[in-house]
């Protein structure tokens, strides 16, 4: 007879990819015992990283938990365990989500790096108010010789928030797409910072997701006592929604409490 007591202790001191092979096992076994204490720590698991915004553990639990799903089902209709097949069902919600924080958080970092820099952030200013700007005037506007311009504009250019284009001996830039859209959150009026970016994206995640991708981040959540998760998706505005005014985007104030 399984001792789960000490199934439970021994998971406890265990990492993500211990829990997704003792899933693995269990599945095999239709061991759904189990499996219910590996979902509990994976739940857990999950809920820790959104609050942390860890870029390399929300690319890891992505791959594990996507890794698993492949080997669970035998095609798309065909669990391996189906009374497991809610929970990885969840879990699937889980790596979803997992990959759209990862991109909110890489975004972060670029925004940091432009506001890191003054040229950066007047080289967008400018850019906003034309469709092309010929290299010259855009050195002239930075109060900077023109042969200096392109080691003021490579970090813009490779995160692909502006663009250069040739014309004849000229070269012209302009601010792209991506570009506008960081200049309209971050720069144009009311600026939003980024715990309120990560909100809206979450917002607008929640609205759109599937059930079972709104039920796994949820119940996710739940575990996690800092959390309103009444307010999650809610207007700022809304009875009972307190919103941290902290800046710093690792704080557990990320969402509301």
């Amino acid at each position: 007879m399984t001792d789960y007591n000490n199934v439970y202790s021994d998971l406890l001191t265990k990492d993500i990819k211990h829990w997704i092979a003792a899933a693995e096992t269990a599945a095999n076994d239709k061991n759904l015992d189990i499996f219910e204490i590996v979902n509990t720590f994976i739940t857990d698991y999950f809920a820790k990283i959104v609050v942390e915004l860890n870029s390399e553990k929300l690319s890891e639990f992505n791959s594990l938990i996507i890794h698993f799903c492949i080997d669970f089902y035998w095609d798309k209709e065909n669990p391996k365990f189906v009374e497991a097949a809610e929970f990885v069902n969840v879990w699937k919600g889980f790596a979803n989500i997992a990959e759209r924080l990862k991109s909110i958080h890489k975004f972060s970092d670029i925004i940091a790096k432009i506001k890191n820099s003054g040229h950066n952030i007047k080289i967008i200013k400018t850019l906003a108010n034309t469709k092309l700007m010929k290299s010259s005037e855009l050195a002239k506007s930075l109060n900077i010789e023109q042969n200096l311009l392109c080691n003021q504009t490579v970090e813009l250019e490779k995160h692909g928030i502006i663009g250069r284009e040739k014309s004849g001996k000229n070269s012209y830039y302009y601010l792209t797409a991506k570009g506008r859209k960081i200049f309209d959150e971050q720069f144009a009026g009311d600026k939003i910072n980024f715990i309120e970016y990560v909100r809206n994206n979450l917002r607008n995640f929640l609205a759109a997701a599937s059930e079972t991708e709104k039920k796994g981040l949820i119940e996710a959540l739940k575990s996690q006592d800092f959390f309103d998760i009444n307010a999650i998706g809610a207007d700022v505005n809304a009875p009972g929604a307190k919103v941290s005014n902290s800046n710093n985007p690792k704080d557990t104030a990320l969402f509301w409490r």
